[in-house]
């Protein structure tokens, strides 16, 4: 413990006051991670955290990264490199989604994969090579989104590990059900282009494409699609489909890759849009929503391609549980090359939570960031001539917290700063040599909040008692015939209610707060 406190305290000597902010922990190639662009994370059964990127396929298991590829001659291995989505199914099995080699599943017990791909003379048979989004919904079902043939749907049969062919991992052995823009009855092949899924908290089937929004109700086996309609502010804001999610009031959120933000009112069967950007960051190009995730808290996850990643609160939700409200108070994350406590890129990929709490950011080509709420990181305050509100001196020596939440800071040569922890506000006691009443020395060693509160300030020629209801201080010297000799670097009170000064040079003083005598205490040491 002492020596966290010295290294503490030599932070703020050589860099001011510090407070806390959200600490990102950034993960690359540098780390062990095979490629730096992230775009699918999920967790098994196991503990496992799984990472799909544009080149090979990695496990974590806290400690290192074991990191799947495609081998030429060898068909149990991963089929393409380039992961582009993933999901554990009820069962406990990893699906992972390429782009170009299919769908594959991962065989824990044999460390190998099994493929699954298209083959032109079965209509069963995978639909596309290429998969973009994966979903296992409550019943068991696995959905699969691909580039340009729609989704496939696959109703789990119970014996799929018994249908395992050893000598052909290349055979694909179950049946697909192929849902493309002509079955569901929308008139733009672009539908055919799955961007993602979310099943809501009804059981109904979302679905995001290059061409609108479409509801799936498993009930009634029907189909309910949502355009942008030029004109009509009530429908999405783009076709564009790219994230969605549901927070804890059970509004739909709709992400859209080229114009922002959208909520859907059940109520009236109207979307509701916002700008993420208006009034808060300034910065070219469209509002490209990349991802949304609600984690265990409740809170709300947004995933940009250019912006950074913001955070909405739980609390602020259930404020502002009328969706008419467009004004939601967003935080936000950005890149900053000089800070490495910051998200590793602004283009932000997906965003997952582990059983631990612990979010994991998959960035294009920042690697991994990771969030572990609990913990924090650093905010520095500095003196600063441009702002004469902040911190008026670098060097600080002593701080105390009193009982109103205000932290007093004691400096080398200006005097004491009190920060208001609440406020973030700064305000300013020193000497002024025309009033008896202030700061005796601006050299503040000590400070010491006795057992009634009362403030108790250290300095380098004696020790000040404050006055709260006067703002003002009563001066004692400790040594009268020679004051700048006593460096008061600590206060302690007894049980008695007496005061005891450590000094640099003059040994230890108990000073009676009641009548203001000291007796001085110093060590003898005698030659022989």
């Amino acid at each position: 413990m002492k020596n966290h406190i010295s290294v503490l305290f030599t932070l703020l000597l050589t860099t001011g006051l510090l407070s806390q902010q959200l600490q990102f922990e950034r993960i690359t190639t540098k780390e062990g991670l095979s490629q730096n662009s992230v775009t699918s994370i999920c967790q098994d059964s196991m503990g496992f955290i799984w990472f799909g990127t544009y080149s090979g396929l990695n496990r974590y298991d806290g400690y290192n990264y074991k990191i799947f590829k495609n081998e030429k001659d060898n068909p149990g291995s991963l089929a393409n490199e380039f992961v582009r989505a993933l999901s554990i199914d009820n069962s406990g099995r990893l699906w992972v989604g390429t782009m170009g080699g299919g769908l594959n599943r991962y065989c824990s017990e044999k460390e190998r994969f099994i493929r699954y791909v298209n083959d032109p003379e079965d209509s069963s048979s995978l639909s596309h090579n290429s998969i973009t989004a994966l979903l296992t919904d409550k019943k068991g079902n696995l959905w699969i989104g691909t580039l340009g043939s729609g989704f496939d749907k696959l109703v789990m049969p119970k014996d799929i590990e018994e249908n395992e062919n050893d000598q052909d991992p290349n055979r694909s052995r179950l049946d697909f059900i192929n849902y493309n823009h002509v079955r569901v009855n929308v008139n733009n092949a672009f539908w055919d282009y799955i961007n993602c899924f979310h099943e809501d908290k009804y059981g109904l089937i979302w679905i995001g494409t290059r061409y609108g929004l479409t509801k799936y109700d498993p009930a009634t086996d029907q189909f309910t699609h949502y355009f942008h309609k030029p004109g009509n502010t009530s429908s999405l804001s783009s076709n564009n489909i790219n994230g969605l999610g549901e927070d804890q009031n059970g509004n739909l959120w709709v992400g859209t890759w080229d114009n922002g933000l959208n909520i859907y009112d059940r109520e009236h069967d109207a979307f509701i849009r916002y700008s993420y950007k208006k009034d808060r960051i300034k910065s070219a190009g469209n509002e490209s929503i990349s991802s949304l995730y609600k984690d265990k808290s409740g809170d709300f996850w947004i995933g940009t391609f250019g912006d950074g990643l913001f955070e909405f609160l739980s609390a602020d939700l259930s404020e502002n549980k009328s969706i008419n409200k467009r004004l939601f108070d967003f935080k936000l994350y950005q890149y900053d090359s000089h800070d490495i406590n910051t998200i590793g890129s602004n283009n932000i990929y997906t965003v997952f939570e582990d059983r631990s709490g612990v979010l994991w950011i998959g960035t294009d080509w920042g690697g991994i960031s990771k969030l572990d709420k609990k913990k924090s990181s650093f905010v520095c305050y500095k003196s600063d001539p441009a702002n004469p509100g902040g911190l008026n001196q670098n060097v600080l020596l002593s701080m105390c917290k009193d009982k109103n939440d205000v932290l007093w800071l004691g400096t080398r040569n200006g005097g004491l700063n009190l920060f208001d922890i609440q406020t973030k506000n700064f305000s300013y006691f020193t000497h002024d040599p025309n009033n008896p009443a202030s700061l005796m020395n601006n050299t503040v060693l000590s400070i010491y909040e006795g057992k009634d509160h009362t403030i108790w300030i250290g300095t380098a020629i004696g020790i000040n008692q404050y006055v709260d209801s006067k703002r003002a201080f009563i001066p004692y010297i400790i040594q009268p015939h020679d004051p700048g000799s006593t460096y008061i670097f600590s206060i302690c009170e007894d049980t008695s209610g007496y005061l005891w000064l450590g000094t640099y040079a003059s040994g230890v003083y108990r000073f009676d707060k009641k009548t203001g005598r000291t007796i001085n205490y110093k060590f003898n040491v005698f030659f022989f």
